[in-house]
């Protein structure tokens, strides 16, 4: 080998030496890095608290009872007297479990109230008036088949079309947009001449806030302006009276509610007044309720007349079918007033029966204006589209379908009874199911919407007047109001009702009710005087509101929920616990086989730096033979 190569190869040595020597050092901190994390991982197990089985001694007590020979009683908390007297030394909690009579409410989902339906139609011109704004007309007039064609601002095309006075559908809509709501309880009916009067009652205040000082009093009536004013005997007024109507519309439920009082046996929270000659009233005039003023109101009553349409005269039923179409319902009477407006006497019927005079009101049709009608179904009065132009605003209206239910049959399989007044009175267990669910509906854990669903059912003086159903599921007997099934019933035809059948579409659940006896745990908490003995057990008890002495029976119990979960827990936190040290171990199962690895890397660089210190120094000796035949050479 050449001087030159051997230097060469000497110095490829060194750097390679140099680099299993770095490559060393590399493994030397990997493996201290594995070190250091499984050591971690070791003090982090030492740091684990290995779960402890639970004893059922810790869960053991002594429990102390009695009975006074009606209920058995278990002493469930007793704390000593700070002042404790001669008489008492404890205040000792006791409780027993007792049947209470309980009345509940239920849901039911699907409830398929089966009913008898007549389509009807709402309007709420905050819901369902709208104003079209007009892009263009085109034409301006009428087409040939005496359409009107619109172009709305967003350039959506409408086509209002004339409505067919004989399509049924279409007049019902439109006598819900055009019609006029009336009380139904302000109608009354002359059997004699086969005619209804409605009663329309305006109030308004003559004279404010007047001084009690200002009315002159004679006896027990009042003067005041040149009216006598005389107390009016609540007593003697009837919901149907016109009395009694004219002064609910001037005082509302306050008078509703004296009324109901005085009927009752009570005494009224106001003393009301009317004037002997005119439908004025006054308030309180002695003072009644704290009273220094009192406001003088006046009631205009004026009076409608509706007459019998007779069906059989051509012409008089060709004029009804504008209104209510050629399938108006024949069973029906029909009665119109002088400016052609029509009511239905079945409408007025269902509308004042006692259940709900209050709520209900009843559309008065009138046929005189003409409608049309867009693919929306939306509908526009014929003068609004004649005088419509290019950019105005075209009023609209639509209709929501709100039928009315009667005759309910049955909720799903269970027919449903009507509770008749004989019912009620003389079956003294449904009257007392009843008033125990009325009475629970009305305490903290009922329902006010229930509880006011069955006061609808009762009058003024608490006489059941109707309303109440009851069914049979599952061998119980369940109660239900007719509000409730109306509810469910009418929940079917909701906009996001799934079905159109009026069964399987019914999306509020019924409320149904119930009452039975619970076992109900009843507490007491008093003072007591507690006696202990030899072994520093309570043996006896005497409470403050009672002369016997008890016997207190001791027994050891375990608190089994407590222990219980207390089992559960432990089993939860060991199985934790192993899956934490199967973690570590897995963790560091993988750290030895990675440092193993390093070892096996580390050893195989031992070897070779071995290898290459000896090919250095054999290479090193041929260099310094080189070097020594040099200098001899050139030193002669």
């Amino acid at each position: 080998m050449g001087m030159a190569a051997s230097q060469a190869r000497y110095i490829a040595l060194t750097a390679r030496k140099s680099n299993v020597e770095y490559e060393g050092q590399q493994i030397n901190q990997s493996r201290l890095i594995l070190a250091n994390q499984t050591a971690d991982l070791f003090n982090q197990m030492l740091g684990m608290q290995v779960p402890t089985a639970p004893s059922s001694t810790d869960f053991t007590k002594l429990e102390y009872s009695y009975s006074d020979g009606i209920n058995d009683s278990v002493l469930e908390n007793y704390y000593q007297i700070g002042d404790s007297d001669s008489e008492y030394n404890y205040v000792v909690t006791s409780y027993h479990y007792e049947k209470v009579y309980t009345g509940s409410k239920k849901l039911m989902n699907d409830p398929q109230v089966q009913a008898v339906k007549t389509d009807k139609y709402s309007y709420d011109p905050a819901k369902n008036h709208k104003e079209l704004y007009v892009k263009a007309l085109l034409p301006p007039t009428q087409t040939g088949n005496g359409s009107y064609i619109i172009t709305d601002s967003n350039n959506y095309k409408h086509t209002f079309r004339p409505v067919d006075n004989n399509n049924s559908l279409d007049r019902m809509k439109i006598n819900a947009i055009s019609g006029t709501n009336l009380v139904a309880d302000y109608f009354s009916y002359n059997d004699v001449a086969d005619t209804y009067t409605y009663t329309d009652i305006q109030t308004s205040v003559q004279n404010a806030g007047v001084a009690l000082t200002s009315f002159v009093q004679a006896g027990s009536n009042y003067t005041y302006g040149g009216q006598t004013y005389a107390p009016v005997d609540l007593n003697t007024l009837d919901v149907d009276d016109q009395q009694y109507k004219n002064m609910l519309a001037i005082y509302g439920t306050d008078f509703e509610a004296d009324v109901a009082k005085v009927k009752a046996g009570g005494v009224a929270e106001n003393k009301y007044y009317k004037s002997t000659t005119t439908e004025q009233y006054a308030i309180n005039l002695d003072g009644t309720n704290g009273a220094t003023t009192s406001d003088i109101d006046k009631v205009t009553n004026t009076q409608t007349v509706y007459n019998k349409v007779d069906t059989t005269d051509a012409a008089q039923e060709a004029e009804l079918i504008k209104v209510y179409g050629t399938d108006y319902d024949k069973n029906d009477s029909f009665y119109k007033d002088a400016n052609g407006n029509y009511i239905s006497a079945n409408e007025i019927k269902q509308s004042q029966t006692s259940l709900d005079h209050k709520d209900k009101t009843v559309l008065a049709s009138n046929s005189k204006t003409v409608y049309f009608k867009d693919e929306d179904g939306n509908y526009a009065k014929e003068a609004d589209l004649k005088t419509m132009i290019v950019g105005s605003k075209l009023p609209i209206d639509t209709a929501k379908y709100s039928p009315t239910f009667k005759d309910y049959t049955a909720v799903g399989n269970s027919k449903l009874t009507l509770l008749s007044q004989d019912d009620y009175k003389k079956d003294s267990t449904i009257s007392t199911e009843i008033q125990q669910i009325i009475k629970d509906m009305k305490g903290p854990n009922g329902s006010t919407a229930s509880a006011e669903n069955f006061a609808k059912c009762f009058d003024a003086a608490g006489e059941y007047i109707g309303g109440i159903y009851s069914f049979e599921k599952d061998g119980v007997k369940y109660y239900t109001t007719v509000f409730d099934l109306e509810k469910s019933a009418t929940s079917a035809y909701d906009e996001d009702s799934i079905a159109d059948n009026g069964i399987d579409g019914q999306q509020d659940k019924l409320a149904y009710y119930h009452a039975t006896y619970l076992n109900t745990k009843v507490s007491e908490t008093k003072k007591a005087l507690l006696d202990t003995d030899g072994s520093g057990r309570f043996s006896t008890v005497k409470f403050e509101d009672d002369s016997v002495v008890y016997t207190l029976n001791v027994e050891t119990i375990i608190d089994e929920a407590a222990y219980n979960d207390a089992v559960n827990k432990y089993n939860y936190d060991q199985k934790e616990y192993d899956k934490a040290i199967a973690d570590i171990n897995a963790k560091t199962e993988i750290i030895q086989a990675q440092d193993r690895n390093l070892e096996l890397r580390l050893e195989q660089l031992n070897t070779e730096q071995s290898a290459l210190q000896n090919e250095m120094e054999a290479v090193k000796k041929v260099v310094d033979k080189h070097v020594e035949q040099g200098f001899k050479v050139f030193g002669g």
